[in-house]
C-alpha cells in the first residue's frame, strides 16, 4: 500500500502554498497553479528584510516562482 500523497498549490496572487482547497486561504483568490519553484518559510515578516523586498507581509510557506 503506497501512501497518499499530498499535493500543494501556490496562489497566483500572493504565492502562498496551501493543500488541496478551492481558494487561497490567505488572500481568497481562486487562481492557483501546481507548478511553483522554490520554498521560503516565513516566521515573523515584520523583522526579514527578504521578506520587505518580496513582498511577502504574512507568517507562513511562500514559493518563490509560480507559473
Amino acid at each position: 500500500m503506497t501512501p497518499k500523497s499530498i499535493k500543494y498549490k501556490a496562489c497566483k496572487n500572493c504565492k502562498f502554498i496551501y493543500k488541496d482547497k478551492s481558494q487561497c486561504p490567505l488572500c481568497k483568490s481562486s487562481q492557483s497553479s501546481n507548478i511553483w519553484r522554490g520554498v521560503i518559510f516565513v516566521f515573523d515578516h515584520s523583522k526579514s528584510q527578504i521578506t520587505k523586498k518580496l513582498g511577502i507581509n504574512d507568517n507562513g510557506r511562500f514559493a518563490l516562482k509560480v507559473k
